[in-house]
């Protein structure tokens, strides 16, 4: 299991199939979103068609997963992964582009950061000092 924060795409099975219903994402603007739309398949495999709602208005584009970058050699850090929003080209000034995370490491890394960090602030620490 991945650890996602508070993303997440939601599978049926047997066949596997991909449910808009409790589905949600990080988008570019740092918040989490239900999906509007959520194709049943991906159409390559890395991404699969969705949108979402943003002030009234259907955002369309395709979900994904982004990757915390690391450029501090920090291997004790959580990797953290999130299931991300990005909208099709032509949509723009609807949501703000996505960081390049080789042009601007420290922004992405911090985007998605947020991610878990509201996460992990509602659910508090079972784990005590000292414990293994």
């Amino acid at each position: 299991m991945s650890n996602t924060g508070s993303t997440n795409i939601v599978v049926t099975y047997p066949w596997g199939l991909f449910v808009r219903t409790g589905s949600r994402a990080l988008c570019s603007d740092g918040k989490v979103r239900a999906l509007a739309y959520l194709a049943s398949t991906p159409d390559t495999f890395f991404s699969t068609p969705a949108a979402v709602r943003v002030n009234g208005k259907y955002v369309h584009g395709y979900v994904t997963h982004e990757e915390q970058t690391y450029w501090s050699g920090k291997t004790s850090e959580p990797f953290l992964r999130v299931v991300s929003f990005r909208q099709h080209d032509g949509q723009d000034g609807i949501l703000p582009a996505w960081p390049n995370k080789l042009d601007e490491p420290e922004r992405y890394n911090a985007l998605i950061a947020s991610c878990h960090t509201t996460q992990t602030a509602a659910q508090p620490s079972t784990a005590t000092e000292g414990s293994v």
